[in-house]
């Protein structure tokens, strides 16, 4: 039975014979370190000894006359150069020769980029504005669009729209906060709306919220509980919103919590071409959709996305869009003609197709027994200050025809399919 010890600042403290046994591993564990160190070189090793008077036996001196365990083939076969070799010198080239080169492949190599609407968006030659609620950025300012659309000159409203929807902040930060508020509230009760607001204000958008009670307690002076009664103008404003008829009369209050996604995500393949973005624009242009000119987005593979709402509403599954976007004071401007307008100028047509085409794919594979005519629904706008609860007030909603999703599908093309031609 051995023990090992350590001796902190006298050998004496070792008898002679632990003393040779420390000194005896010292030594094995150096001469393992030399012969791992020797032994792994690819090509060669060079080691440096210093050993005038030939007496040392640790370290690599260890080595010095046992060289038969490192004998290779490449070391004993190899010449030793006794005289250099005569200089080789090229002639000069007299004859030009004639290089053919390959054709270059019709058929680039793009690297495989992403892209997305709001993107695509960015690339208008004309930007008439982005989707406010596309951008994750938290910077509340005017979108470009709402400056085009507002109405500078001084009018009575025949018919103006409520304070909480013409005061609302404007921005990117006031449609992100709707945009949360639609994602974690139930369409069919309202007992927790009010909560949810109160708690999405101070939690996450306090300087939201204080710009607000600022405008409400400049036009209200002597209101008192200003706070209770800006949450409950939220709340109705919800409700307006939820109950108001859209196609066919259908509202979005009728939805069960199982019959809808919200930020419902996807990653769209695309063709291994540049995106054909002017065949795109002249497709809605042949169906009467008119945009501001597109550029190309050449690096894209794939585009992705969020869809603010996908729903089936017993027959058919659709999407709908959330815009905060101001078009005016006014109920009328908030018809179907102005959304219209608006939708041209934003290139919302574009977001809707290729949202469909999203969705379409999608159903493809998940459901075994798919038909485009009889699943397929339409896209919804909703134009949140704009509605009402009424019929043909705030919203737009477009379901294109078979045959154009079609055509937007084949010329966003398929990845794997190109690789496989």
């Amino acid at each position: 039975l051995t023990q090992r010890v350590v001796a902190i600042a006298d050998k004496t403290y070792l008898n002679e014979i632990e003393l040779k046994q420390h000194e005896e591993r010292a030594l094995a564990e150096q001469n393992r370190l030399w012969y791992v160190a020797l032994t792994r070189a690819s090509h060669r090793v060079y080691a440096l000894l210093q050993d005038l008077d030939g007496k040392s036996v640790s370290g690599l001196a260890f080595w010095k006359n046992r060289t038969e365990p490192f004998q290779h083939r490449c070391c004993t076969d190899e010449m030793v150069l006794e005289q250099i070799p005569q200089a080789i010198h090229l002639a000069k080239q007299t004859s030009i020769i004639e290089i053919q080169a390959q054709r270059f492949p019709e058929q680039r190599f793009y690297s495989r980029g992403k892209t997305s609407f709001s993107y695509l968006a960015q690339h208008l030659k004309h930007k008439a504005g982005t989707d406010l609620l596309a951008s994750q950025s938290n910077d509340a300012v005017l979108a470009e669009d709402e400056l085009d659309l507002i109405n500078t000159a001084e009018e009575i409203s025949a018919q103006p729209i409520d304070w909480i929807k013409s005061n609302f902040p404007r921005g990117t930060l006031a449609g992100n906060f709707l945009h949360e508020i639609f994602e974690h509230i139930d369409f069919q009760c309202s007992d927790d709306w009010v909560s949810e607001i109160r708690r999405r204000f101070k939690n996450d958008y306090s300087s939201l919220w204080q710009d607000l009670l600022n405008k409400y307690n400049e036009s209200f002076p002597e209101q008192e509980d200003a706070e209770h009664l800006l949450y409950q103008s939220v709340a109705e404003w919800l409700k307006d919103i939820l109950r108001t008829p859209l196609y066919q009369g259908f509202r979005l209050n009728q939805l069960q919590q199982e019959q809808y996604l919200s930020e419902f995500p996807f990653y769209l393949a695309l063709s291994d071409r540049v995106l054909a973005m002017t065949r795109i624009q002249q497709l809605f242009a042949e169906y009467g959709l008119n945009m501001p000119e597109l550029l190309e987005a050449r690096s894209a593979r794939y585009l992705n996305g969020s869809i603010d709402l996908v729903y089936f509403d017993g027959q058919r599954y659709h999407i709908a869009d959330y815009k905060s976007n101001y078009l005016g004071d006014d109920l009328a401007d908030y018809r179907s003609d102005s959304i219209a307008q608006s939708m041209s100028l934003a290139s919302y047509w574009l977001q809707a197709g290729l949202y469909l085409v999203a969705l379409h794919r999608y159903l493809q594979v998940k459901m075994q027994d798919y038909q485009i005519e009889q699943h397929l629904g339409g896209a919804t706008y909703l134009y949140l200050r704009g509605m009402n609860g009424e019929a043909e007030q705030g919203y737009y909603y477009w379901q294109p025809s078979i045959e154009f999703i079609l055509r937007l599908d084949a010329i966003l093309g398929y990845f794997a399919e190109d690789k496989i031609a």
